[in-house]
């Protein structure tokens, strides 16, 4: 019995290790977003629209290449977009996402029922699939 309660509370231990941190910072149009810690020693975040079911009329946002948590005066850097991260409901009015240099992966259905009239630009030309 006793085993098993160890096994138990490593396990239970170890699953909570691997949780992510997340938390809100609005886009300098005042967008919110949201952004997940994926790699805390080298200070990585992935970022996704903070809510999918009420999309402000906002045309336009620019993702910063950096991001201050409340709290920390190191920044963090955006690397990625995660999974359906701009996937949002009908009717929204946002048509161009404007992203950092710095993203290294874009991850699938990004920006799903998102962008329906997309332009390469400089910054995504590393991304072909991302052209729809």
């Amino acid at each position: 019995m006793k085993r098993k309660l160890l096994f138990f509370s490593f396990l239970l231990l170890a699953l909570t290790g691997k949780a992510q941190t997340t938390f809100d910072v609005n886009s300098i149009e005042g967008y919110p977003l949201r952004y997940t810690i994926i790699d805390a020693v080298n200070r990585y975040v992935s970022v996704k629209s903070a809510n999918t079911y009420y999309v402000p009329p906002f045309t336009t946002v620019t993702v910063p290449a950096t991001v201050n948590k409340v709290g920390e005066t190191e920044p963090y850097k955006v690397t990625e977009v995660a999974e359906e991260g701009f996937r949002l409901g009908y009717g929204n009015h946002l048509k161009h996402v404007i992203l950092p240099e710095g993203i290294k992966r874009i991850s699938k259905g990004a920006f799903i029922w998102c962008i329906y009239n997309h332009r390469t630009t400089k910054t995504n030309q590393k991304y072909p699939s991302v052209n729809l």
